[in-house]
């Protein structure tokens, strides 16, 4: 995948997160929530070459759908689940990551945590690759008013070790 390909790929997850955001304004009045999260953050790489390449963090962002509720007995009170699909850019430079994932996402009360595991579309050093993608995700969600925040931390990783590394990001949930 060449350089402009992951361009188009980024410019279409954001053109999605912003047609989805727009879409939810119009449903806000309804105050029904869509299952939709988008998140901006900060993500530090693991890897040393990657870091002395583009930096020590870089600005990321993506957004998280709500596809199915997924609850087990006898979790206890306050427990739930469910599985969504995330879309997310991890990049600066001319290294990029755009890992597309299925989720499991458990929440008992405020905290929640994720995993996934997906398809990762990534570019370094000229090296255009698919691969496969994971993380792991702890977060506190945040009730005040009506559009609900949340802060978490990630751990993404793909089967090429130049786009492992760590996340922190504040979000909205629509």
């Amino acid at each position: 995948m060449k350089e402009q390909s992951m361009k188009k790929i980024g410019v279409a997850a954001l053109g999605a997160a912003m047609v989805l955001a727009g879409a939810n304004s119009a449903l806000a009045q309804e105050s029904k929530p869509v299952g939709l999260s988008v998140r901006v953050g900060l993500f530090f790489p693991s890897n040393g070459d990657v870091r002395d390449s583009e930096g020590p963090s870089w600005f990321v962002g993506g957004v998280e759908l709500k596809v199915r509720d997924v609850n087990w007995k006898g979790m206890g009170d306050g427990y739930s689940g469910h599985l969504s699909v995330s879309a997310d850019m991890l990049g600066k430079g001319d290294v990029k990551n755009v890992p597309i994932l299925l989720n499991y996402v458990g929440r008992r009360n405020e905290w929640f945590y994720t995993a996934g595991m997906g398809v990762s579309f990534s570019s370094f050093n000229g090296d255009d690759r698919t691969r496969l993608g994971y993380q792991f995700g702890l977060g506190y969600d945040f009730t005040q008013g009506k559009t609900p925040f949340f802060l978490e931390a990630k751990y993404w990783g793909t089967s090429k070790s130049e786009f492992n590394g760590f996340g922190i990001y504040a979000g909205i949930r629509m």
